[in-house]
């Protein structure tokens, strides 16, 4: 009995094993992006003052919501690093909360030089290039 319990443990840490390896694959994986929104919880630590979103798109491009207007932009990933490009905005007025809530969120965007994906808690961290995280997201259920 003792040599079948520890076949058992050592098959199920090599299952352990197996799994742990493919949620790391899986986590810097672009393609989990694609066709899914992603809603702003924090930029630079605080609290997203807006609902404020990035959708990603199979043609490479994102999608979203600053919480005041809407725009759309190309990206490029390189393994887990990403890049935003200057997005093209809706030009609608909003009360001044708001369009500094705006302002934040393109801010953090511009900064953006890598990603990482958290499978467990469907999040979406955006960092700068020296490794501060400008965004966190979480995934929005379809």
């Amino acid at each position: 009995m003792h040599h079948g319990a520890l076949t058992l443990s050592a098959t199920l840490f090599g299952a352990a094993i197996v799994a742990f390896a493919a949620t790391c694959v899986a986590a810097h994986s672009v393609g989990y992006l694609i066709d899914e929104t992603f809603r702003v919880v924090t930029i630079e630590g605080n609290p997203a003052a807006a609902e404020q979103t990035l959708a990603f798109a199979v043609d490479g491009t994102v999608r979203g919501s600053t919480g005041c207007n809407t725009f759309s932009t190309g990206i490029r990933v390189d393994g887990h690093e990403m890049s935003i490009g200057n997005p093209r905005l809706t030009r609608r007025a909003c009360p001044a909360p708001l369009m500094d809530a705006e302002r934040a969120f393109l801010d953090a965007l511009a900064k953006v030089g890598a990603f990482e994906i958290e499978l467990d808690d469907n999040r979406l961290i955006l960092f700068d290039t020296a490794g501060v995280a400008e965004l966190t997201l979480t995934r929005v259920p379809r």
